[in-house]
């Protein structure tokens, strides 16, 4: 029987679900929630993990980080910050941002 899977990428939180045979079921993570703060970063085989933080959520991240507004984007390159992008911008500007830093 096929299954179908759905994952809602959510800008705080992400949720999976898989339908089979008419039954849906939300996949619990591996502490037993059924959503995970979203996030992003890539391997070192080059593949993308996105990470979304929930820094009222999660303080010393905030404070490890220094985040000081709301957005901030930041990219890790072996564990330490490199470039970083604080406060909102159109999706254009942020994709010709991470393009730069990270390269096409």
């Amino acid at each position: 029987m096929a299954v179908a899977v759905g994952i809602d990428l959510g800008t705080t939180n992400s949720a999976i679900a898989a339908t089979q045979g008419g039954q849906t079921t939300v996949i619990p993570n591996a502490e037993g929630s059924r959503t995970t703060p979203s996030v992003v970063a890539f391997t070192p085989q080059g593949r993308v993990k996105l990470v979304k933080v929930n820094v009222d959520g999660s303080p010393r991240i905030q404070e490890r980080f220094g985040v000081r507004a709301i957005p901030t984007l930041i990219v890790l390159r072996q564990g330490q910050v490199a470039p970083r992008r604080p406060g909102a911008a159109p999706a254009g500007d942020l994709r010709a941002w991470a393009e730069d830093v990270i390269g096409s």
